[in-house]
């Protein structure tokens, strides 16, 4: 019956969420491309679960939600089967504060997990539904430090490893000769 009532709100917010125009403005190809310094986001602990407040869009849609972060989950995103519904297909892009990742690969979430998660927690969660969580497939692509003592997850460009700085420095001096 909760998860029932549960659905229900979630349809409901999906439903509600207006149409946006220029959601599906010009995004880059590349995040990590773009990132110019360290892109701060809030995180919070709820009952031992990283969660990040933000937005997740399509073409038509943009809903607020909350995710999980995981990075031991070998996925980008996956999301709730009403959020997915409510989005309307076409690619999914999160909006995290600071920083837009286009175009994320979705899969399937556990539904009754997040609809039992979200009725027992909606008050930690500021009344806004954990629709999925963010995997390592996003996570790799970024130097990513948590600094859970300040409630924030901090996106780095990834720093070149000490093979690729050697390959530099070696293509530099031929290019010098």
């Amino acid at each position: 019956m909760r998860s029932t009532v549960f659905a229900a709100s979630l349809a409901a917010v999906c439903v509600l969420a207006a149409p946006t125009q220029g959601v599906a403005r010009s995004l880059p190809q590349d995040p990590v491309a773009t990132l110019r310094g360290p892109t701060s986001v809030p995180v919070r602990i709820v009952e031992g679960k990283l969660c990040v407040r933000c937005e997740i869009s399509s073409p038509s849609r943009r809903l607020p939600v909350n995710l999980f972060i995981d990075y031991e989950s070998q996925v980008a995103l996956t999301l709730h089967t009403q959020a997915q519904r409510g989005l309307r297909g076409g690619p999914v892009t999160i909006h995290l504060p600071g920083l837009d990742l286009p175009r994320v690969q979705v899969s399937g979430a556990n539904d009754d997990f997040l609809d039992e998660f979200t009725r027992l927690y909606s008050k930690e969660l500021g009344e806004i539904q954990v629709v999925g969580k963010i995997g390592s497939k996003i996570l790799e692509k970024y130097l990513t430090t948590f600094d859970l003592s300040r409630g924030e997850m901090v996106l780095e460009r990834p720093r070149a490893s000490s093979n690729e700085l050697r390959e530099q420095a070696a293509e530099g001096a031929e290019s010098q000769d």
